[in-house]
């Protein structure tokens, strides 16, 4: 009754490999947002360790006045290790982020050599004291080149479901960037959505989202099943990334980050009578590869070890 421990000498378990494609726009998740970040200056104690690593940038129109420049990341941690091994962040905070993080840095994923994982946003005033904002949505550090618009005001933009991209709305900026696949740089490209938030004050004014989530099927027993993940629209890196399992209407749904599944936790497909269960590893990152594994095949690979321990305990003793 134990036969199926002997094909699992190496003890390896046996994982699904599901490739991930990408949507624009918000899905069945929550539209979120965060705080547009600035740009640290040497007085501020939190920020000044940062200073080295924001770089120039030009094109700033003449005639903006009040202009503030906003560094957003899109991969802090590939941020991180490139700032660090370039001289321009300290061991000290290099290493308390390692800890916090709880992160151990996968170079498969990283490049030591700087990249494009940021994006830079300039806000100001024109001369009719009009709030203006631009993108620099090629990553070329240079303003010039890009294009003046208006920001759209948001009321408790946090509470409210928004619709616009199932009714076609496309005012989106599609933002270039750099990550690391197979080990090499390779361009992307990840929307990016601003907005006014009147009602806030100082550092809270301009908020951002990053409206693209991830699709994939998973394909079991002879059904297939989507499952959506989310980066909760703040980057591009899939470090915390949470997933769901979607049904035939799920796409209307208003899911938050915390009613999704984190790393560790279990998915469930099938129906009452059926069930499977599917423990997420998380996500590959650098072949975008979402990683399950079979509950059914856990509970194998417990059982092999149980009979293990006891054949071994009762050979030892016999």
């Amino acid at each position: 009754m134990f036969d199926t421990c002997s094909p699992r000498k190496d003890s390896k378990t046996v994982v699904l490999e599901l490739p991930i494609t990408f949507e624009n726009g918000f899905g069945p998740f929550e539209e979120t947002y965060s705080v547009l970040n600035q740009e640290p200056s040497s007085e501020n104690l939190i920020g000044s360790p940062w200073v080295a690593t924001y770089p120039s940038i030009k094109g700033i129109p003449d005639n903006w006045h009040h202009v503030v420049r906003y560094m957003e990341w899109l991969n802090a941690r590939q941020f991180v290790y490139q700032n660090y091994h370039q001289g321009k962040i300290g061991p000290e905070l290099y290493n308390s982020l390692l800890k916090s993080w709880n992160w151990v840095p996968d170079q498969t994923i990283l490049s030591k050599k700087p990249i494009n994982c940021f994006v830079y946003v300039i806000t100001g005033q024109d001369s009719y004291g009009n709030n203006v904002m631009r993108i620099d949505c090629n990553n070329n550090l240079d303003f010039s080149d890009e294009t003046t618009f208006y920001p759209k005001a948001l009321s408790r933009f946090w509470k409210t479901k928004n619709d616009q991209f199932k009714s076609g709305y496309k005012k989106f900026h599609m933002v270039q960037y750099e990550s690391v696949r197979f080990g090499k740089i390779v361009p992307d490209s990840i929307p990016m959505i601003l907005r006014y938030a009147p009602e806030q004050v100082n550092e809270k004014l301009y908020w951002c989202s990053f409206p693209q989530y991830g699709v994939t099927t998973l394909s079991w027993k002879g059904r297939n099943y989507r499952i959506a993940i989310s980066r909760n629209f703040n980057g591009s890196s899939f470090y915390d990334a949470r997933i769901v399992a979607l049904g035939e209407s799920d796409d209307d749904k208003n899911l938050t980050f915390f009613q999704t599944i984190q790393i560790g936790g279990f998915l469930e497909t099938g129906t009452l009578l059926s069930r499977s269960r599917f423990k997420y590893l998380g996500i590959n990152q650098s072949e975008n590869i979402l990683l399950l594994e079979s509950a059914e095949e856990i509970k194998k690979r417990i059982l092999c070890s149980k009979f293990q321990i006891v054949h071994a305990y009762t050979k030892q003793h016999s």
